[in-house]
């Protein structure tokens, strides 16, 4: 398609965008920045406390699964559909809370742009790295934490336990 013919299409197309009412703006919305892709991202990221949290549940109830992880990948494809279609819906009604009708009006020209429509095809990219940087920047913090709580419980006296030697274990496992 020529230059032109795309830009004009383009501009057709975000002007239809950026002057619907509010509800179908938040709706435009919701579906550009809740995507497949991007709960797909989540989902890998909780798969492993999803095969926990399932296999606990069924063990509670006398299950017993063999292979725990496909179970827990099954169910997840059953309701991935349901559970986008139920956030979208839900996401749309949270902006039309916290946005003017102005405002989404704006996003959703800018979600019609070129430049929108890249942060839409690369949320996917940045939210699976942005939870590995997440997780290392956690592990560590999480460290130097346990580390600055273990001087707190010697300097100030902080207990967190009724037994002693429990406490001195806290303190113990703080300080590695």
């Amino acid at each position: 398609m020529p230059y032109v013919f795309r830009v004009f299409f383009v501009t057709f197309l975000l002007g239809q965008v950026a002057h619907a009412d509010p509800q179908s703006n938040s709706r435009f919305i919701a579906e550009q920045s809740v995507t497949p892709e991007t709960l797909s991202i989540t989902f890998e990221a909780f798969a492993p406390v999803l095969v926990q949290v399932v296999t606990y549940q069924l063990e509670q109830n006398g299950i017993i699964l063999s292979d725990p992880e496909s179970f827990a990948n099954e169910i997840s494809a059953e309701f991935e559909g349901a559970y986008l279609e139920e956030l979208r819906a839900q996401t749309a009604a949270l902006q039309l809370e916290v946005f003017t009708p102005e405002e989404l009006e704006g996003i959703a020209a800018f979600y019609g742009t070129p430049a929108g429509q890249a942060l839409v095809r690369n949320t996917p990219v940045l939210a699976a790295r942005g939870q590995q940087v997440g997780e290392q920047i956690g592990v560590a913090a999480l460290q130097d934490a346990g580390f600055r709580l273990a001087d707190r419980m010697v300097t100030e006296g902080l207990s967190f336990t009724d037994d002693p030697v429990m406490g001195e274990k806290l303190l113990d496992l703080l300080q590695r």
